[in-house]
């Protein structure tokens, strides 16, 4: 498997990330945090190590024997689902604040959107071998 350093990158990064942000966080300390920062913080934290399984995700399909358009058809049926999975659970944690305040159809939750729908698209194209 000849991207397996392009994988460990991406899960090397988001570590960083997700340590990154717990040192801002912790130094960041006020005396009381507010329901969107807690928010805020719990989508970078699950996003960041969802990068990381999903990056770590074809090294193990790939220790199990599978290789080629069938190794990364099963790495897309998981990554597919496993996005979908973050989506919801972090739509569904939005806080009350940000819902009556009208942020949820902001410029910036319009990319968030976008972005795993075209992600989304990829997979499929991959999982049913259609041509990119």
């Amino acid at each position: 498997m000849e991207d397996v350093e392009a994988l460990m990158t991406i899960a090397q990064l988001a570590m960083g990330l997700a340590g990154f942000s717990s040192v801002v966080v912790t130094l960041n300390q006020r005396s009381a945090v507010n329901e969107n920062e807690k928010y805020f913080f719990f989508v970078l934290i699950t996003v960041t190590f969802t990068a990381i399984f999903m990056a770590l995700v074809p090294l193990g399909i790939h220790h199990l024997g599978y290789v080629g358009a069938s190794l990364w058809k099963i790495c897309s049926t998981i990554m597919l689902t496993g996005s979908i999975v973050l989506i919801v659970l972090n739509t569904m944690a939005v806080p009350k604040s940000l819902k009556t305040r009208g942020h949820i159809m902001d410029a910036r939750s319009l990319v968030s959107i976008a972005t795993p729908l075209t992600l989304w698209l990829s997979q499929l194209m991959n999982i049913f071998s259609l041509p990119i």
